[in-house]
């Protein structure tokens, strides 16, 4: 991860719907970078806060990882 190619200053150019999901536990990303990250992002839906996530809520917590996916597919023609 330090060695990798910065990405951020790109983040607007991704112009498709996106949702940011963010663990209120993850100690790699705090709640200012996610929302930063919403912000950037050309067409950013949501920020969805998983409560007790760390950085992978996908994996702990899929049941609320899951249905803010599906709300999201659900509502983005």
């Amino acid at each position: 991860m330090l060695g990798r190619d910065e990405f951020m200053h790109r983040l607007p150019e991704i112009r498709c719907p996106s949702l940011v999901i963010h663990g209120s536990a993850d100690q790699a990303f705090d709640l200012a970078t996610a929302n930063g990250l919403a912000a950037a992002l050309g067409d950013c839906r949501g920020l969805v806060v998983i409560d007790g996530a760390a950085h992978a809520p996908n994996t702990t917590h899929p049941e609320p990882v899951n249905r803010a996916l599906r709300e999201f597919l659900e509502r983005t023609p």
